[in-house]
C-alpha cells in the first residue's frame, strides 16, 4: 500500500485540529449565548410583569377590570407570552388573558411557581392588594437559539474548509521545497554529483537545502581530490619498472601495474577482486613444490617478507620464469595493516647468466687445477 503523501497528513492534521478546536470553542460560545439570553429574558420578564403591575395595582383598589382586560389580551399575543392572570387578595381571577379563566382561582388551575408561573405580588400601605402571575414560553429562545447554531455551523464548516484550503496551499508550498532537496538527494544517491537543491527562503527548509548543496560541494570537492590521488597512484604505479600487486587485508588483489600483467598472463581487471595465490603462482624453482604465500605471511606478522632466491613464477598460459620479490605491509596511522604491496621483477635472465658466469669459473678453476697436475709430472 503506498504512503499517504506529507503534504495531504500535514493538511489532515491541521483539520482535525482546527476541528477540535473550533467544534470547542463553538459549542462553549452557543452555552454561554444560550445562557445570556435566558437572563436577558428573565430580564425582560420581570420588567414586563413591573409594568403591568402598575395597571394591575389601580384595577384591584378601584375594582374596574374592563380597563385591564383588553390589555391582558393584548400582551398575550407577544410571541413569548403563553397566559397572564390577575388576582384579588382571596386568589380570585378577576383579569386574564384568557376570559375564560376569570372567576376561577390559582389554586384551582395550579398556578404557582413550581409550575413555571412568574408570581407578581402586589401590595399598597394596606397590606397584599393581589398577585399578576405569568407564564412565558421558551419556544421564541430557542428557536432563536436553534438558527443562531445552525449559523453557527455553517459559519464554522465554511472557516473548516477555507482551513483546509489554507492547509493544503501551506503544505504544498512546504513539500516542494522538500521535494527539491529529496529529488536533490535520490539524484546525488545515482551518481548525479552536480544536482543540488536551490531551495529559496530564509527559514528552516531553505537552511537546510542550503547545508545539503554545501555537503554535495564538500563531497564533490573531496571525491576530485580522491581521484586526483587516484589518478596520480595509477601513474605511479604504471611507471614503476618492476611488477607491482597490491592486495586488500584478506588477501584479495586491488591492483596490478602493467608489468605484473605482463609476467603473470592476467590483465588488471582479471585480477581484481581474485585471491592473490590464483593469480601468482609460485613454486620452488629446484623441487617444483608450491611455494608458501608470502601476503600470508605479511598478514600474520605485519612485517616485511622476501621470497627465496630460488622462486619460480608460472603465468597464466603455464610459462615459468625466475622471480625475485619482497613483499610489505600497508598500515594506518592507528597500526592496523590494510593490505600489502607484493614488488617483484623476472630474473630468469639474471639467474642464466650467473649460471654461465659460475659455470666457466667452474671451468678455468678445473683447468687451473688441470694445468698443475700436469706440470707436476
Amino acid at each position: 500500500m503506498d504512503k499517504i503523501p506529507f503534504k495531504y497528513r500535514m493538511t489532515l492534521a491541521i483539520f482535525v485540529l482546527a476541528s477540535l478546536v473550533l467544534s470547542v470553542v463553538v459549542t462553549q460560545s452557543m452555552d454561554e449565548y444560550l445562557e445570556g439570553t435566558r437572563i436577558e429574558q428573565l430580564k425582560h420578564e420581570e420588567a414586563t410583569l413591573a409594568l403591568l403591575g402598575d395597571f394591575a395595582r389601580m384595577a384591584l383598589l378601584t375594582t374596574d377590570y374592563e380597563d385591564i382586560q383588553p390589555q391582558l389580551e393584548k400582551i398575550s399575543l407577544l410571541s413569548d407570552v403563553e397566559a397572564i392572570l390577575l388576582s384579588d387578595d382571596r386568589g380570585t381571577i378577576v383579569a386574564a388573558s384568557e376570559v375564560v379563566s376569570v372567576g376561577d382561582s390559582f389554586e384551582n388551575r395550579g398556578i404557582n411557581s413550581e409550575s413555571g408561573w412568574m408570581l407578581f405580588t402586589l401590595e399598597n400601605l394596606t397590606g397584599e392588594l393581589g398577585v399578576l402571575a405569568a407564564k412565558f414560553s421558551d419556544e421564541p429562545l430557542m428557536k432563536l437559539h436553534s438558527q443562531v447554531r445552525t449559523m453557527a455551523i455553517y459559519w464554522s464548516l465554511l472557516g473548516l474548509l477555507l482551513i483546509a484550503i489554507a492547509s493544503l496551499i501551506a503544505a504544498q508550498l512546504l513539500t516542494r521545497r522538500l521535494y527539491l532537496i529529496t529529488h536533490a538527494a535520490e539524484a546525488v544517491a545515482n551518481g548525479d554529483m552536480n544536482a543540488r537543491a536551490n531551495v529559496d527562503g530564509g527559514d528552516e527548509v531553505a537552511e537546510l537545502g542550503t547545508i545539503f548543496d554545501t555537503m554535495v560541494h564538500k563531497i564533490n570537492a573531496g571525491r576530485s581530490q580522491l581521484e586526483e590521488r587516484e589518478r596520480f597512484l595509477s601513474l605511479t604505479l604504471d611507471s614503476i619498472g618492476d611488477a607491482v600487486i597490491i592486495t586488500d587485508e584478506r588477501g584479495v588483489i586491488t591492483r596490478m601495474n602493467p608489468v605484473a600483467e605482463v609476467l603473470t598472463g592476467w590483465t588488471n581487471t582479471e585480477a581484481y577482486g581474485q585471491p592473490l595465490p590464483e593469480v601468482f603462482h609460485i613454486i620452488n624453482a629446484d623441487t617444483k613444490r608450491v611455494a608458501p604465500n608470502p601476503v600470508d605471511q605479511v598478514l600474520k606478522s605485519g612485517k616485511l617478507c622476501e621470497l627465496d632466491s630460488h622462486t619460480s613464477l608460472i603465468d597464466k598460459s603455464g610459462y615459468e620464469r625466475q622471480i625475485s620479490d619482497s613483499v610489505a605491509p600497508i598500515i594506518d596511522v592507528e597500526g592496523w595493516v590494510l593490505g600489502t604491496i607484493l614488488v617483484f621483477r623476472d630474473v630468469t635472465q639474471q639467474q642464466k647468466v650467473e649460471e654461465t658466469l659460475r659455470r666457466s669459473q667452474k671451468m678455468d678453476a678445473i683447468g687451473q687445477l688441470s694445468g698443475g697436475v700436469a706440470h707436476g709430472f
